[in-house]
């Protein structure tokens, strides 16, 4: 296998060929491996895969999962595909060093239907591989599933004819994805695909009681991939230069890569900032390599001994990087302000060029750099009507529906929490809702329990970044279709909070922050968990009010805590990150280690919304203890309070000590 272009070393290559390099050498970090398997768990694509299978199962009951090792494989393809028609899955070929295993393969005659397995959803009204006329003739959204498919189809046609010992074989490509327009007639039906552990690897298998009959349609759609192919084979998948690339150039490239035949150079790039491929100065070693650091060394010419995060690379959103690059930086402490654009609209208004150059001024030594919109803030600040409500949702988004009526892909609002601060400045966690309940959606339930909890007045509803009014939104449409007794009382709730910005009670407090502040300390980021520990950090006020254990006593009551610091110090580190201070989500220290991991790599917002869906899945499953579901369950709600309480912190900073 070490020496094979794989489908997957084929997509890498795709993205970057040095990654391909660095993915044939164990001694390389890669921290993609321990991703994809954490998101297939989380995001269903092991699930998504077992129930293609019993789909396709159900209409060929001789249908075969190829098994063994790679000579087996190779050999149980080659005799069934001769014997005659065939279902197969993970049918395998090989062509000089290429290889695949593909996911479903039907052949019936002469014609071979190639269908790759996607867990993404596809809308039937709007979706399209191809551009349909507009930019490029490829869908970008699609592209990378394109140029897998692609490279199978490729392989085929090669494999194929040598196997069946006839040119007379037609091979027509699949992209198999869930149709997001569907409706599940069938109540647990996630839950018929369980995940099956064996040391590091996982697996899903089909439960005994699935009946594919039961399913009035099917929520799978076939989309045929053969025009959107010939695109990416004859080099017109893109208009636009920089995404121009010669299809068998490519194949012939990686296959070098992979059979050690060829060392591509570096081609240093905005996916540098993301790349899998990177270990920290810390915990790098010679068996731990960090690919990242060895392409920035080449690419230099110097030794690189820093940590990505004080490189170009972690300047927030787009950035030109190119030219930074050419005058031969890789450390912000080496850029000047004046390298950088020029800040645009109004100067108090923390832009993304004004960002970029705090960030250069902060990693060069500027200590406790605080850049207010103090005009904007302020102004925001009068707006808001007390009581102020600070909410928080917690969701899943299923690629296979886990309730009878909901779709492929839909969104579940099972848990909130919710804080209160009153106009003299009292503070009390004031409601939450959980519910996990295999029989019973909980989206409308935690509507009306929303309803329950703010909906006594005309206080401004805050919550961080656009996820809470989008989910809302998509509920308001779920109300609609279901209408259930009080379901015009729902919406003329959800009316009242203003679902569209700058409309009604809610008030995106996390974009607010992020366009009129930048604290050092936040590493020029705004998300919720690295933003708290910068003010914590940097606020005396925070740090005089919460080092004590005020908050879960009677002046700060919590539905969770008892009285508790949340201002801990800890040497050399100082104030710690009080996430930090809540044990684990999940109790096995492989998970929670994969979604610090993931963390890092990804971001936040990938990292959340993976545990929220491993312990959604956990919470509905039959065969876990309830002793272990109420572990799940109060961990969840402590987080969840941790969250809102982190918005009342943030708010507090600003009201008391920001603009006193």
């Amino acid at each position: 296998m070490r020496d094979l272009l794989t489908k997957s070393l084929f997509r890498l290559a795709l993205e970057c060929p040095r990654k391909a390099h660095y993915a044939r050498h164990a001694r390389y970090l890669n921290a993609d491996d321990r991703n994809e398997q954490l998101k297939n768990l989380a995001f269903g694509g092991l699930k998504v895969g077992e129930f293609a299978r019993a789909m396709y199962r159900a209409g060929d009951a001789a249908a075969v999962a190829i098994a063994g090792d790679l000579e087996a494989q190779l050999a149980s393809t080659a005799s069934l595909l001769r014997a005659g028609d065939a279902t197969l899955f993970e049918a395998t070929f090989r062509h000089g060093n290429l290889m695949a295993r593909v996911d479903i393969l039907r052949k019936r005659g002469n014609v071979i239907d190639l269908i790759e397995v996607k867990s993404a959803g596809w809308d039937p009204t709007s979706d399209s591989l191809t551009g349909r006329g507009r930019g490029d003739p490829l869908s970008p959204k699609w592209r990378t599933q394109v140029f897998d498919v692609a490279f199978q189809h490729y392989l085929l046609e090669r494999a194929l004819p040598e196997l069946l010992g006839s040119n007379a074989v037609e091979v027509r490509p699949w992209l198999l994805f869930l149709n997001r327009s569907a409706i599940c007639s069938v109540d647990g039906l996630a839950l018929k695909f369980p995940i099956r552990k064996a040391g590091r690897n996982s697996s899903a298998y089909t439960m005994p009681d699935f009946d594919a009959r039961a399913l009035e349609e099917s929520l799978f759609v076939e989309v045929d991939a053969r025009d959107a192919v010939g695109l990416a084979v004859r080099n017109e998948a893109s208009n636009r230069e920089a995404s121009r690339l010669d299809f068998r150039e490519l194949i012939e490239g990686a296959s070098k890569i992979a059979a050690g035949q060829s060392v591509p150079p570096p081609q240093l790039g905005p996916r540098c900032r993301t790349c899998a491929f990177y270990a920290e100065p810390a915990t790098a070693s010679d068996e731990r390599r960090s690919g990242w650091s060895e392409c920035m060394a080449i690419a230099q010419g110097c030794e690189v001994v820093g940590a990505r995060d004080e490189s170009i690379f972690a300047l927030r959103g787009r950035a030109e990087l190119a030219p930074l690059l050419s005058n031969g930086h890789l450390w912000l402490r080496d850029v000047t302000p004046d390298e950088l654009p020029e800040p645009t609209g109004a100067q108090s208004k923390v832009s993304r060029e004004l960002r970029h150059r705090l960030q250069v001024r902060e990693a060069a030594g500027e200590a406790g750099l605080l850049h207010a919109d103090r005009p904007a803030l302020i102004d925001a600040i009068r707006r808001l009507r007390f009581p102020l409500h600070f909410i928080d949702f917690e969701t899943a988004r299923p690629p296979i529906p886990y309730y009878r009526g909901h779709r492929p892909h839909q969104t579940i609002l099972f848990q909130f929490s919710h804080h209160v601060v009153e106009e003299g400045g009292s503070v009390r966690h004031a409601s939450e809702f959980l519910q996990f309940d295999a029989g019973e959606p909980p989206s409308i339930a935690a509507v009306r329990a929303l309803k329950k909890s703010i909906g006594g007045d005309a206080g401004s509803v805050l919550h961080w970044f656009p996820h809470e009014r989008t989910v809302l939104r998509e509920i308001k449409t779920e109300i609609a279709a279901g209408r259930p007794e009080d379901g015009v009382e729902l919406i003329e709730f959800l009316r009242s909070l203003g679902l569209s910005e700058g409309e009604g009670r809610l008030v995106d407090f996390g974009s607010l922050v992020e366009r009129s502040i930048y604290l050092s300390g936040s590493g020029g980021g705004t998300s919720m968990k690295r933003f708290l520990r910068a003010v914590l950090r940097s606020s005396a006020y925070l740090q005089s009010r919460y080092s004590r254990p005020v908050y879960g006593s009677a002046e700060i009551p919590s539905r969770n805590f008892p009285p508790m610091a949340w201002v801990v110090r800890r040497e050399p580190l100082g104030v710690v990150d009080p996430y930090l201070l809540l044990d684990p989500l999940f109790a096995d220290r492989e998970t929670g280690e994969s979604l610090k991991g993931l963390e890092q790599s990804e971001g936040s917002v990938v990292a959340n919304g993976a545990a929220a869906m491993l312990a959604f899945d956990k919470l509905l499953r039959r065969d876990v203890p309830p002793e272990t579901k109420a572990a799940i369950a109060g961990q969840l709600r402590r987080y969840c309070e941790l969250d809102t309480l982190a918005m009342v912190l943030v708010y507090e900073w600003l009201r008391y000590e920001v603009l006193p």
